[in-house]
């Protein structure tokens, strides 16, 4: 579930590195449905408010989505990606039909994008042509990911509870990445009708 607000963002800038199995923008990186975000990550807007997390970034209409958890089970996995990053896109297109299995379950999924000016005009045509239902955020200066990520290579993701703590953190993408998280998510995540 989203809350809309029209307050600005502030955001600072940090540096991607390399590191193995993951992309370098070459140099300091400057961090989807437009629907779905204003509805709620599931692409309904049903349920109540559980917690309103500490996080709020624009999406592809440059309005704000906050992150907000509908049940004390909610997970959260952020995504950051790139356009530029070939692993990044491979890891969003293997999550989307986790997303959809497990969603009725309280998992969250946002596609994260820390394009800056060179690249931030092909994200939209890029999440299109993908087909990603899942909100897709972006955190042009880096904010979020130095947040989680001081390092800031991609692709990364973090899982956060219902109430914003961190349970799980995941740099690179390898095969096998899906299937390990699965497991996780499947054992952690209610089953379904609870």
């Amino acid at each position: 579930m989203a809350t809309k607000t029209n307050r600005p963002l502030l955001l600072l800038s940090a540096s991607a590195f390399i590191a193995f199995a993951a992309c370098d923008s070459g140099g300091t990186a400057t961090p989807e449905d437009g629907a779905a975000a204003k509805a709620g990550s599931d692409g309904g807007g049903e349920g109540g408010t559980y917690r309103t997390l500490e996080i709020t970034l624009p999406d592809l209409n440059d309005d704000d989505y906050t992150l907000t958890s509908r049940s004390e089970n909610d997970l959260h996995i952020l995504c950051f990606w790139a356009v530029w990053c070939t692993p990044c896109q491979a890891e969003l297109n293997a999550m989307m039909p986790m997303w959809e299995n497990m969603r009725s379950r309280g998992l969250n999924v946002y596609a994260v994008s820390i394009d800056g000016p060179d690249s931030q005009a092909r994200v939209a045509p890029h999440v299109q042509q993908a087909g990603w239902e899942f909100p897709v955020l972006l955190d042009r200066e880096t904010e979020v990911l130095s947040k989680y990520h001081p390092k800031g290579d991609v692709p990364f993701y973090v899982i956060l509870d219902a109430e914003g703590e961190v349970v799980k953190t995941h740099q690179g993408y390898v095969k096998g990445d899906m299937e390990a998280l699965e497991q996780y998510l499947q054992e952690t995540l209610p089953a379904a009708g609870e």
